[in-house]
């Protein structure tokens, strides 16, 4: 009897697994602020994106009849997300879904139509370009790439869990230059960028899957919370702690009656706490929101993006 191949192996932690299990995912993505500017950019680049509704349709009857239907496979769902914001107001968001098998990938970049990534050992290039929006952006993400450990979750799964987080480049220092409509801005500050694949969606819980962080001039604090727990990092560059199975204290609220649930606050213990959220409108199931972040006493900008199924 013929298998499907699930993933394969890259040579680093950028490298592509081509996840190839129905209801798999996996996304690269960038992170990057520009303090004296205040301006912020996300994007990322999804081969299987987990909450494309046609794939969330599919694949939700592909469980509940598997003999009569066909299974979805990633690479019929690629998609491209960008957000632009300045002064925490959004200046462009949008997400584009591609046609399917466009997702080109291998060890040393990623790429959909005119939008690419390339990961080099020292330096990340990203450029992405939307017409519709006119919008172009051309960054390089400088780190040295260190090795990364796959991080399974939900947190106390015990790396059984089908979906992984690669902290790749937790800390980088971004130049480059963005345009938009009639400007043009050099853009120079901190990023980082993230890598993340499963072989299955990601389970449903209260609130959904939270991933955010909070950047310093010196360190970088990151996380990811499902349900009631929450795996932690704390990077400074040379150094990598992780902590898991951490129990936030985690107030919900709504910004409409009806509206997705979200973090009015989030504790991380005395280390890390955000108030003050500022949410911005959901794009695809996903909510994007700006905190408050107090990091030790030192105060910063938090970054957290909740995706609901």
């Amino acid at each position: 009897m013929p298998t499907l191949r699930l993933l394969s192996i890259p040579t680093h932690a950028d490298g592509s697994h081509r996840v190839g299990s129905p209801g798999g995912y996996e996304f690269w993505q960038f992170y990057a602020e520009d303090s004296i500017r205040r301006l912020r950019l996300m994007a990322a680049f999804h081969d299987g994106f987990a909450l494309h509704p046609t794939y969330l349709q599919k694949y939700s009857a592909y469980i509940r009849r598997p003999t009569r239907n066909i299974p979805p496979l990633p690479s019929q769902y690629p998609c491209l997300q960008v957000s632009l914001f300045e002064n925490t107001q959004t200046r462009g968001s949008w997400t584009t879904y591609f046609p399917a098998n466009s997702f080109i990938a291998d060890d040393h970049s990623i790429s959909l139509a005119a939008n690419r990534s390339t990961f080099g050992s020292g330096e990340i290039t990203l450029t992405t370009s939307e017409p519709q929006y006119a919008t172009f952006i051309e960054l390089r993400f400088q780190s040295p790439q260190t090795e990364s450990r796959e991080i399974a979750f939900p947190p106390g799964s015990n790396g059984l869990s089908p979906n992984i987080w690669i902290p790749s480049r937790p800390l980088c220092e971004v130049e480059g230059r963005i345009r938009h409509r009639d400007r043009i801005i050099e853009f120079s500050g901190l990023g980082q960028h993230n890598h993340f694949y499963g072989t299955h969606p990601m389970p449903s819980a209260i609130g959904g899957w939270l991933r955010g962080c909070v950047l310093l001039p010196n360190s970088a604090e990151m996380f990811q919370i499902i349900g009631e727990r929450a795996i932690a990092i704390t990077s400074t560059g040379s150094n990598v702690l992780i902590t898991e199975n951490i129990h936030p204290t985690i107030a919900w609220t709504r910004q409409f009656p009806f509206g997705p649930a979200f973090p009015a606050s989030i504790d991380f213990g005395e280390r890390l706490i955000l108030r003050n959220p500022r949410v911005h409108k959901p794009i695809a199931r996903q909510l994007q929101i700006f905190y408050d972040a107090y990091v030790e006493g030192e105060q910063a900008v938090a970054m957290v993006e909740i995706d609901n199924r």
